[in-house]
This record gives structure tokens, C-alpha cells and sequence, in this order.
């Protein structure tokens, strides 16, 4: 981590220790050239070409993350949660939970991020204007910090995702088409806009607009990918999807019983259950090895009580796969233990899901979805 921004952390991507000397080599090798461009002349300057490189390259991501900071001013006013931003290779990314999905909010959340970037490039275009020109090293740093912040914002509107502008796009459709077909059409405006950029990259041998056309066309792939998978997952409940009679272990039970249990189901894990049968949590493999052999049987599963419900979230049996979901991930809890009424009004345990029964949910609902043959006739089998 960098620094914080308001309790935001700000973290560094192991790419952009390779894009900070690349875009400070290009700036310094293009001195004379972009010293020309903002009205100085080259001998006037005091840095050399590399120190105005690097400054460069380092207020460019100041201005990313100026525009990150606009997203997530909007997105906590709308309630959403912000874990962190992540500065990288091409930009920064907002890693925002739990924001509410209704395209007035997602088309002002995304749209701050660009417009703030416009903004900021006026105001130090305006602030070099009443300049002196004399200061001919701030003259020229604000003419590139000014370029480079329109340019950010003018590049962020353009309506295909993963850019902002796509996602102004989707919410835009979204309200008369629904949220997944906007999302094809929005993704799909980005697949032909990366295709085109990435041709124009390979003809000119520029790597680094050839990287950004590679970051768009994944980015609207992987973007039309969730959003299907929430469609699918919002088709279901949970009781499709889980597994039943998951393998258990009672909160009195002594620690040393836990690995014979794993041994038998093939399992890393087991729900904990209290002595009425509630839920209380899961225990893990790893929580079992936190102890020396000669003491788990001194000690009981449910003393870890706090550690074993943290990381499962109980929901209905009949809740939307989806809904289930998003209450396990604003919980950060990568478990869910679904429960039921017994006939004495008590929510008991019914079934269990994670990682792997939701990827098995996916796949299944997928070729349920998969549409038959053009000619709509089953496929013999080939006989030998």
C-alpha cells in the first residue's frame, strides 16, 4: 500500500514500476519536440529532459488517481462500500462493493471520474495563462498536466466499456432494455473499438496504445461475463444450487475429531453446528493446524466461535442464488449456509455453498440455457 485517501487505501500494481521509466524515457527522448509544443524553448528550462520525464509520468497517475477519487466521493454518498483503489499499468481501478444497481447511479458514478479530469485540466490551463512567462519550468508543467487531464477525460467518455464512457452507455439502455442486454451492446461497442485500436497500434508499432486495445477488449469481455452470471444466478434459488447435507461437525465436538471428518467427506472444511442444530460457522483445515497435535483435543470447535461465523453468512433456502450472494460478499464471507423452518419454527441447516457449487451452478444453468441446433433435431450418437 501507498497511502490512504480518506481511509481508501491506495495501492501500487507491479506494472506500473514498468510503465513509470517507459513513459519517463518517451517524454525524455520527445523533449525538444513536446518543449516546443507548450510554447517553451528547450534552453529557457532548468530540468533535463529525464527529471521532466519522470515528473510527468508521476503527475499523470496523481491526475489517475484524482479521477478515481471522484468515483468513489460519488459512490459513498450513494452508500456504496470502497475498498481500495489500485493504480496500474494503464490507470487506476475503484474497487467499490455493495453499490446500488440502478442506472441513475451508475451513470453519475461514472461519469464523475471524467468529468473531474475535464475540470482539473481547465483550472491549470486557466492557472497557466495568469502565469508569468517567465517561469518557463512551471509554464510547461502545467501545459502537460492540463493536455494530459483533458485527454484523460475526453478518453474515459468514449462510450464503450470497460471505459466510463461505457458505463454511462449501459446505464443509459439499461432502463429500457434491462441490465444484461445493455451490458452486450455497451460490451460489445468496446470489443469492435479495442479490434480497430489494436490494428491501428500494430500499423503505427505503438506498444503502448497495442496494451490499452488488449485492456479494453478483456475489460468488455470480462464485464459481459458478470453480468451473465448474475443473470443466470438471479434465475435460481439457493436451494438449486447448494449442496445438501453438507458434512458437519457439532461446536462441542474436541478439534482433534475435525481432520478425521475432513478425511471422510474429501473436504477442507466443515459447517459448524450448534448442539440445536443452528449454524454457527465454518471451520477450516488451517484453523485445525493453529493448534499443536497434543492440545486439539483439549479444545473445543466452538471456541473459535467469532473466527467460524465470520466467514459464513446463513440465508433462506428459497433466496435468489444472487441476492444470497450479495449478502455473502457484503459481509466478505466466502460461505454460505443456507437454512430452513423445521416444524418447530427453528431455522435449521438444509445446505451449503461456495466457490465451487456456484461455478458448478454456472456451468449447469449454462448449457440449460444453450440453445439447440439450428435444425432443432437431437444428435445420434456415431456409431463405431
Amino acid at each position: 500500500m501507498l497511502f490512504r485517501v480518506r481511509s481508501v487505501p491506495v495501492r501500487a500494481h507491479w506494472t506500473l514500476l514498468l510503465v513509470l521509466p517507459y513513459l519517463a524515457a518517451i517524454f525524455a527522448v520527445r523533449f525538444p519536440v513536446v518543449a516546443k509544443m507548450s510554447g517553451a524553448r528547450p534552453e529557457d528550462l532548468v530540468l533535463p529532459p529525464l527529471a521532466w520525464g519522470l515528473l510527468v509520468a508521476v503527475g499523470l497517475f496523481a491526475s489517475v488517481l484524482f479521477h478515481e477519487l471522484a468515483h468513489v466521493a460519488v459512490a459513498r454518498r450513494a452508500g456504496g462500500r470502497v475498498r481500495e483503489i489500485v493504480l496500474m499499468l494503464l490507470g487506476g481501478v475503484s474497487l467499490i462493493e455493495h453499490m446500488p444497481r440502478r442506472p441513475r447511479l451508475e451513470a453519475m458514478m461514472a461519469a464523475a471520474g471524467p468529468l473531474s479530469s475535464l475540470v482539473l485540466g481547465a483550472v491549470l490551463l486557466l492557472v497557466r495563462g495568469i502565469t508569468p512567462a517567465g517561469v518557463a519550468d512551471l509554464n510547461m508543467g502545467l501545459f502537460y498536466l492540463g493536455q494530459l487531464n483533458l485527454a484523460l477525460g475526453l478518453f474515459n467518455l468514449v462510450p464503450a466499456f470497460p471505459l466510463d464512457g461505457g458505463r454511462v452507455l449501459r446505464a443509459l439502455l439499461a432502463g429500457a432494455l434491462g441490465a444484461a442486454r445493455a451490458t452486450r451492446i455497451a460490451a460489445g461497442v468496446g470489443t469492435a473499438l479495442a479490434v480497430a485500436l489494436g490494428l491501428f497500434a500494430v500499423l503505427n508499432g505503438d506498444l503502448l496504445l497495442l496494451l490499452i486495445a488488449l485492456f479494453l477488449v478483456t475489460g468488455a469481455q470480462a464485464e459481459a461475463k458478470a453480468e451473465r452470471a448474475r443473470e443466470l444466478l438471479s434465475q435460481v434459488r439457493v436451494s438449486d444450487v447448494m449442496m445438501t447435507h453438507p458434512p458437519t461437525i457439532r461446536a462441542s465436538a474436541p478439534m482433534d475429531s475435525a481432520l478425521g471428518l475432513m478425511r471422510t467427506a474429501a473436504r477442507l472444511d466443515l459447517v459448524v453446528v450448534r448442539d440445536d442444530d443452528t449454524p454457527l460457522g465454518v471451520l477450516l483445515a488451517a484453523d485445525v493446524a493453529d493448534f499443536p497435535p497434543e492440545t486439539r483435543r483439549l479444545v473445543l470447535v466452538g471456541e473459535l466461535g467469532d473466527r467460524l461465523a465470520a466467514r459464513a453468512v446463513v440465508v433462506s433456502a428459497q433466496a435468489s442464488a444472487q441476492d444470497a450472494l450479495d449478502e455473502a460478499s457484503r459481509a466478505s464471507a466466502p460461505y454460505l449456509l443456507a437454512v430452513d423452518r423445521d416444524p418447530q419454527g427453528r431455522s435449521v441447516l438444509v445446505g451449503f455453498l461456495g466457490r465451487g457449487e456456484v461455478e458448478n451452478a454456472l456451468a449447469l444453468r449454462t448449457l440449460e440455457m444453450r440453445r439447440p441446433t439450428s435444425w432443432g433435431a437431437p444428435i445420434s450418437p456415431r456409431r463405431a
